[in-house]
């Protein structure tokens, strides 16, 4: 991508795994970045990057304020996935976005757009055999996808105040990911499949992710809109374990889990989570609500988005990095 953008921007959660991707390409692009990152955020991803930092606090409007001045475009990434009390999840990514929407308008902030990183978890579970679009209900399961749903509605509450975008984002894959595809290569490293349940999703390489984000909010078609990004296809477990034992070259032996081992396994997984911080290496959830399946089809419509980076590519340029600096 090449596309040109001399703005000043503000990126939200600009040290985590999407958004330092997300800065990197918005600074080779031409943009003059200002990252807003928590109190106690790992920079190593940044801290080389030609950008400004910014230590806020989501939850607390009055330091939101002083990464404004000059900002004409903001990408809002940051925010909690899970593995905390509800509360917490809530105030961080439904209060913390209206208090950073609140800022730009109180401040008198020329944002020309308010680009929020959202999820497919707002949408809910599908069908097995069906893929939702936007247009459908939401009703999200998880407290994450509610907070995001919650924080959605309030963009569109204010709709005409500021334009906003909004973006849903799959499972992401890509170097730097510690979450959610991760602890597979780890598992595939050792030569271990574990096989305890179907499932069906769509994903996205982080490259592919970011691209869309910068796509969306340049197009003015896009203003007021919501829209699923991620790859066309949806991939079945089993299509996915393949895919991730092909890129780290081994032969993994398959071991069939029993339901009620996996269960009691993800119920522990998730207790453990929420006692010390952390994420779930597996969700009860997860074998309630298996299908995720989305139609992403209006945002290549729309701002003419679509995945550069086949799948398979993408896992091995992710093994790859994970083998270069020591994760596997």
């Amino acid at each position: 991508m090449n596309v040109q953008n001399h703005n000043k921007v503000l990126v939200t959660g600009a040290a985590g795994f999407v958004g330092s991707h997300l800065c990197e390409t918005l600074i080779k692009n031409g943009s003059e970045v200002v990252g807003l990152i928590g109190p106690t955020c790992d920079t190593r991803w940044i801290e080389n990057l030609d950008m400004i930092l910014i230590r806020g606090d989501l939850t607390d409007k009055k330091s939101l304020s002083k990464a404004l001045p000059g900002i004409n475009r903001v990408y809002h990434l940051a925010g909690m996935l899970g593995g905390s009390k509800s509360e917490k999840i809530f105030k961080t990514n439904y209060e913390g976005t209206k208090n950073l929407v609140d800022a730009c308008l109180e401040n008198g902030a020329n944002v020309d757009r308010f680009l929020f990183v959202s999820s497919h978890a707002v949408m809910g579970p599908t069908p097995k055999d069906k893929l939702y679009n936007e247009d459908m209900e939401c009703r999200p399961v998880s407290d994450y996808g509610k907070s995001k749903l919650l924080a959605e509605q309030y963009l569109q509450a204010i709709d005409g105040q500021l334009p906003h975008t909004i973006v849903r984002m799959p499972i992401v894959f890509g170097p730097r990911s510690f979450k959610g595809l991760f602890s597979v290569y780890q598992l595939l490293e050792k030569r271990l499949h574990f096989n305890f349940r179907k499932g069906e999703s769509n994903v996205g390489f982080v490259q592919d992710m970011v691209d869309a984000m910068i796509e969306a909010s340049q197009s003015q078609k896009t203003v007021g809109k919501a829209y699923f990004i991620g790859d066309k296809k949806t991939y079945s477990l089993n299509e996915v374990f393949a895919a991730i034992q092909k890129a780290v070259g081994k032969k993994a032996v398959k071991i069939k889990v029993p339901y009620f081992i996996a269960y009691l396994f993800a119920a522990s997984s998730e207790l453990y989570a929420k006692m010390n911080g952390g994420q779930a290496l597996l969700y009860r959830k997860d074998f309630k609500y298996p299908f995720w399946r989305m139609d992403v089809s209006k945002a290549e419509k729309d701002f003419g988005f679509k995945t550069k980076v086949p799948f398979e590519e993408g896992l091995k340029i992710t093994v790859d990095w994970y083998r270069e600096n020591g994760f596997l």
